[in-house]
């Protein structure tokens, strides 16, 4: 292998765990706020909350044993001594990290999807924080239909955390058993944006 090829993969090994990383989490919150009803663009995430909610992919035991049997095909396929020769060469290199890339982002993805069906189904069954906002819904005036201010009148009395950024938290009640409502207020206790409902 030679120099040129070393120093490709010298970059690869020092920027592929960041970027996987803010993949793993980005696929993550897409994922998990899908399932209220949340766009992931809707919300703004810097860098630092993706990266950490990264580690509910890669601590998750699917992750785990699909990275050990992936170490344990690659280092056998790297003994063949035919494809040593082919990653010996800038074009057989390029083709083997396209390669690992697709598999690596298609096993992070498929993760993140189960990692935020899990939590998703924690939060909607009461797992997680109580919400109570800074100012009282008594301050807000919604125009809604009879059947969403019924509901309304229920999520008054249990507000269940689904995220926090720097300006807004967003909560969630479950209003009957198939259907939601997302209230999102801000920290300052200035705002709520409308309400949102959502089928479970």
């Amino acid at each position: 292998m030679d120099k040129l090829n070393e120093k490709i993969l010298e970059v690869i090994a020092a920027t592929a765990p960041l970027v996987l990383a803010y993949f793993a989490g980005i696929a993550y919150l897409s994922a998990y706020l899908a399932k209220f009803s949340i766009s992931v663009h809707e919300v703004d995430l810097p860098i630092p909350i993706v990266l950490s909610y990264s580690f509910n992919v890669f601590s998750n035991p699917v992750f785990l044993l699909a990275s050990i049997g992936l170490a344990i095909a690659a280092l056998l396929a790297l003994s063949d001594a035919k494809l040593k020769s082919v990653v010996a060469t800038r074009s057989g290199l390029a083709v083997i990290m396209i390669i690992g890339v697709f598999v690596a982002g298609l096993l992070i993805n498929k993760i993140a999807q189960v990692a935020a069906d899990q939590r998703s189904e924690k939060v909607l069954s009461g797992d997680t924080a109580w919400v109570s906002f800074k100012a009282p819904f008594s301050k807000y005036e919604f125009e809604m239909s009879a059947s969403t201010a019924l509901r309304f009148e229920r999520c008054k009395t249990g507000l269940l955390h689904i995220l926090t950024t720097d300006k807004y938290t967003y909560a969630v009640c479950r209003a009957t058993p198939t259907e939601g409502l997302l209230l999102v207020q801000s920290n300052d206790g200035t705002g709520l944006l409308p309400l949102r409902e959502f089928k479970l």
